[in-house]
C-alpha cells in the first residue's frame, strides 16, 4: 500500500508566490514567538530542550522546501 496521505515539504505542484510569502511570513512569527520564550524577563535564556530544537529542525526543513519553490518559480 502507498501512503499517499503522507505530506512532505517542497512535493506537488509549485505554490503561487503569493503563498510562498504566507508560508515565509508564518516562519518569521513562530520563530519570533520561539525566541520570545526562550528570554526570561531577566534576560537570561530559558532552556528549551529537545523540543525546541526539533522545532527548529522542522522550520528549517519547510524553510527549504520554500526556496525550492522559489526557485522553480524563478525558471
Amino acid at each position: 500500500m502507498s501512503n499517499s496521505s503522507c505530506k512532505k515539504p517542497g512535493k506537488g505542484k509549485p505554490k503561487s508566490a503569493a503563498e510562498l510569502r504566507k508560508m515565509q511570513q508564518q516562519l518569521n512569527e513562530k520563530l519570533e514567538q520561539m525566541k520570545g520564550q526562550m528570554e526570561k524577563p531577566g534576560g537570561k535564556p530559558k532552556p528549551g530542550g529537545k523540543k525546541m530544537s526539533e522545532e527548529l529542525a522542522r522550520m528549517a526543513a519547510e524553510q527549504e522546501a520554500i526556496r525550492n519553490e522559489l526557485q522553480k518559480l524563478n525558471q
